[in-house]
């Protein structure tokens, strides 16, 4: 049971237009009239801690009491970071240029920070790489983010006057990823979300998932067209069909034409391995959902996320109705008994 405070926070700030657009939606999907859909809504809310966006997004109108207790539900998720994570910690993972001094052995490419920096400096890094990100603050879901060429300025001085305009806080080399992720989607990173989970100074792998771009874009969030597929922690292979966010299965790449299902991750091991040793460089961070780029060399991590997103269970779905949770409660038992 989800507590009432919590409960009456959510529904302070929620959003009532989204929320009939959902109600609408369910209900024309389901043939249940709105008021049934909005009561059932409002009981998962109390009982599992989901919102009407969990609800919607993990079709708990199709599923039976005991598959909705399966998920990890936003209620759920933020007890996790709140148990797992301490506040100082976190802002060496929301801060986009503490992540990076931080984890500099780990991230496997140069980059500058915007603030102080000098036109000698910035104009000897892009005489090297032309191309560049360029990378807000603390923005998630790659908002802010610009992939800029020196091409696209009169010179390197206009360039450098809009890196240095107050939106960015770093300059980027890009990571290149190596043949075997460019057969899936060749235009953007197609990260690996590995998610780890350490407890008692012992840290595993709490779920994996493939993000892959689309339509021609250069991220690869579910936010920007993206989509997903669930990946077993063990070996690295894809096990079902990605979905994005408006719910579209993938069996293959739209674009590419590449087999989704049965497609091998590159490198596994090395990514495990990689993501196990950064847990522990920040000793108050616990839960923590790494995205690896991986290249020709090995694995990188791009970023590590400090309020992991509870929505990646949506790729789980399309082969398999269950959440995260039996995962959880598997990885608890485990650290119990020494394991």
């Amino acid at each position: 049971m989800i507590k009432p405070k919590y409960l009456i926070e959510r529904l302070k700030n929620i959003d009532t237009t989204n929320l009939k657009n959902r109600v609408a939606d369910i209900s024309s999907k389901t043939g249940r009239n709105k008021l049934s859909v909005t009561l059932d809504i409002l009981a998962c809310g109390i009982k599992y801690g989901a919102g009407y966006m969990d609800y919607w997004l993990f079709k708990f109108y199709e599923k039976t009491k005991k598959e909705r207790a399966t998920y990890i539900t936003r209620s759920i998720n933020d007890s996790l970071v709140r148990k797992y994570n301490t506040l100082d910690a976190r802002q060496y993972f929301i801060s986009k240029v503490l992540f990076n001094e931080k984890f500099e052995k780990y991230i496997g490419r140069e980059y500058l920070h915007t603030k102080e920096l000098s036109y000698e400096k910035f104009e000897s890094f892009i005489e090297k790489h032309q191309t560049v990100f360029l990378k807000p603050h603390d923005q998630a879901c790659g908002l802010g983010i610009e992939k800029v060429n020196l091409a696209d300025f009169k010179n390197k001085k206009e360039m450098f006057e809009y890196a240095t305009n107050g939106s960015f806080d770093l300059v980027e080399e890009p990571l290149i990823q190596c043949d075997k992720m460019n057969e899936i989607y060749p235009h953007a990173i197609n990260t690996i979300r590995i998610c780890t989970l350490k407890i008692n100074e012992k840290t595993q792998v709490f779920y994996s998932a493939i993000r892959i771009g689309n339509g021609g874009k250069y991220v690869d969030n579910y936010n920007a067209g993206g989509m997903a597929a669930y990946v077993d922690s063990k070996t690295g292979i894809v096990t079902n069909t990605a979905i994005d966010r408006t719910g579209a299965i993938y069996e293959e790449h739209p674009m590419t034409k590449t087999k989704i299902v049965g497609f091998q991750v590159p490198k596994w091991d090395e990514c495990v391995k990689l993501v196990k040793q950064a847990s522990f460089v920040v000793e108050d961070m616990g839960y923590i959902g790494w995205d690896v780029c991986i290249t020709e060399k090995g694995p990188v991590l791009v970023e590590g996320n400090d309020f992991p997103g509870h929505d990646i269970q949506i790729p789980k779905y399309s082969g398999d109705k269950t959440g995260f949770m039996e995962i959880y409660k598997e990885i608890l038992e485990n650290s119990e008994i020494g394991i």
